[in-house]
Order: structure tokens, then C-alpha cells, then sequence
């Protein structure tokens, strides 16, 4: 079992570019990447998910007006597919973002 509502802690100040991923495997969880998708950076309820993603500078260590890059991915029959982009800076991350 995966444990929820995780942040990763190898990934703390450890973050690699200012693109993100966020998958949605189900209507309940969110799994959060940067450009390495192999490690997540958090993991768990979309809210926590979410919550986390407004504080992303915290994690990468710059300003709150840096811009990012954010693609929303859910899972379909077909497998994932992209549903959404974000492009701004970090401070207006929970204005524009969509949740599913």
C-alpha cells in the first residue's frame, strides 16, 4: 500500500526545473513531478496535492513571482491524457489551476 499525503523528502530543495506534472488516477489522488517523472515530489489527496503546489517555491527555493509551467493529466480508458496547462508565476497558482 502507498502511503498518502506524502512529501517527498529527496526531492526538498532538490527540485529540477520549473515544469510540473500532475496526475490524476482517480477522482480522490494527486501525484505531483517535476521533469524527472520518475520521482514524485508529493503524493496523496488531490487537496493536500494542491495545497503543497501553491507553496512549490518554498520547496525550489525562489520567489513567489517565479513563473512555472504546470501540465493536469487524468487517467482514462486509452491511459493519461492532458487536460490542462498552467503557465505564470507561482502566486497565482490556486487562482487559475483547475482541480478534477
Amino acid at each position: 500500500m502507498i502511503p498518502q499525503n506524502v512529501v517527498n523528502i529527496e526531492k526538498k530543495g532538490n527540485i529540477e526545473g520549473a515544469v510540473f506534472h500532475i496526475f490524476y488516477p482517480n477522482l480522490n489522488t494527486a501525484f505531483l513531478f517535476d521533469r524527472d517523472l520518475v520521482t514524485p515530489i508529493i503524493w496523496g489527496s488531490k487537496n493536500i496535492v494542491m495545497t503543497n503546489l501553491k507553496k512549490i517555491d518554498e520547496l525550489m527555493k525562489v520567489d513567489k513571482t517565479s513563473k512555472v509551467r504546470i501540465y493536469s493529466y487524468i487517467l482514462s480508458p486509452e491511459g493519461y491524457r492532458k487536460i490542462d496547462m498552467y503557465n505564470g508565476p507561482i502566486e497565482t497558482i490556486g487562482k487559475y489551476i483547475r482541480r478534477y
